[in-house]
């Protein structure tokens, strides 16, 4: 045995060196070796003569113990491909380079060569088994599907059970039997409970007995005679809705009552005159205060259509969308917070409490009033059209001056 294990040794050997002069000479510009390129991160471990322990058994029987295996994971499996490590790097920032990434062990993953356009149209025609038509953004190849994806998706196509330990004709378990039992489980007396009335049964019959009573609970026989009563009185807005008064929600204001000029007899009062209405055909619509002038008919079937009925639902419509609507909060006030503290007559003092003199004279009423700098003469000019100089301390007339004549003059 142990001859045959350095055997295999040196031609493992032997061909690895071969394999490393091959690759020497080979440069990244030329076309790549696949073969070469799959074996590249494959290694296999072998175990050296100074690692084996030659013993013996118990009885005498030559006994050889190899060290333990190590569980790392090293590249030993002979199916594994290359995996480009680039990242989320994306694969067009090596379209101006030979190669498209480089695998686990940090040597490059050569683009693969790329047949004529013969050969695609070849390729396209003469489709492969597993063939998907796209390519692997890592390697560069083609997608090619395995036997067991083909085989799955043909399970698949086919209906077929695509889980090989489910087996879909298991024998029945018949959980119930078929067969009647002649023969009761059990033959135990009925409890004394069976033959008694049942208080919770006795409450609910009372109950069903109350809500007859209340009305509740109808007769088929009274519940049709009622709906046929129902049939002849009909409530029309029964099933209407009561408008959700939201917080936000304001109502639109409603027209103003209709008034005593819109009368088809209105009083002679509101009817207007030839000048009243003159003016009011030479106002500006915007500024009349009626947008209409009232008339008067004998009676009510006179009434000839309103022409400007559609133009006011219309403008009624316009300030209901355009108009924006506002609440006002109503201010509860106190009127007396409003009238200012008025300082006491006490600190006012000193001041006139008492008339100590009258500048008597005047017939109409005082428009004009100065004072002399002094303080000793007093002017005032008054309706009656005349002008007079008083003395501030007696009040004695000084001088009269009667600028204009109220009798010729009114105007004036």
């Amino acid at each position: 045995d142990d001859s045959e294990e350095e055997e295999l040794n040196r031609i493992l050997q032997e061909e690895r060196n071969d394999e490393d002069d091959e690759a020497s000479d080979s440069s990244y510009e030329s076309e790549p070796n696949l073969f070469h390129d799959k074996l590249s991160g494959i290694k296999l471990k072998t175990i050296e003569d100074s690692e084996v322990i030659h013993t013996k058994f118990s009885d005498g029987t030559p006994r050889i113990i190899k060290p333990e295996i190590d569980p790392i994971y090293d590249s030993d499996d002979s199916d594994v491909e290359n995996f480009n490590t680039i990242g989320n790097i994306p694969i067009s920032a090596y379209d101006e380079m030979p190669h498209i990434g480089y695998d686990i062990n940090g040597k490059r993953i050569m683009r693969p060569a790329k047949g004529s356009a013969l050969d695609q149209l070849l390729e396209l025609i003469e489709l492969p088994e597993g063939w998907t038509g796209l390519l692997d953004q890592n390697t560069g190849q083609s997608l090619n599907l395995n036997k067991e994806e083909l085989e799955l998706i043909r399970k698949i196509q086919n209906n077929e059970n695509t889980d090989e330990s489910l087996n879909p004709y298991e024998p029945t378990i018949e959980w119930f039997t078929s067969k009647v039992e002649p023969m009761p489980l059990t033959a135990r007396d009925e409890p004394k409970s069976r033959f008694m009335p049942s208080k919770h049964e006795a409450q609910r019959i009372m109950k069903i007995v109350k809500a007859i009573r209340e009305g509740k609970i109808v007769p088929q026989s009274k519940a049709k005679e009622q709906e046929d009563e129902g049939r002849l009185n009909v409530d029309l807005w029964e099933q209407e809705d009561e408008p959700n008064d939201h917080a936000t929600n304001l109502r639109a204001p409603k027209l103003a009552p209709p008034t005593h000029e819109e009368s088809y007899n209105p009083p002679e009062e509101y009817l207007f005159t030839e000048e009243e209405k003159q003016k009011w055909l030479e106002t500006l619509p915007s500024e009349r205060e009626i947008n209409f002038i009232p008339q008067e008919y004998g009676s009510l079937r006179k009434v000839r259509g309103y022409h400007e009925n559609i133009t006011e639902r219309f403008e009624r419509c316009l300030d209901l969308y355009l108009a924006p609507r506002v609440q006002q909060t109503k201010l509860n006030i106190d009127p007396e917070s409003l009238i200012p503290e008025l300082p006491s007559p006490q600190d006012l003092r000193p001041f006139p409490i008492k008339c100590s003199t009258q500048y008597l004279g005047h017939t109409g009423r005082v428009r004009y009033i100065s004072v002399n700098p002094l303080g000793l003469w007093l002017a005032t000019g008054s309706d009656d059209g005349s002008v007079r100089v008083w003395e501030v301390l007696t009040g004695r007339e000084m001088y009269k001056l009667q600028a204009i004549n109220v009798e010729e003059d009114p105007e004036d």
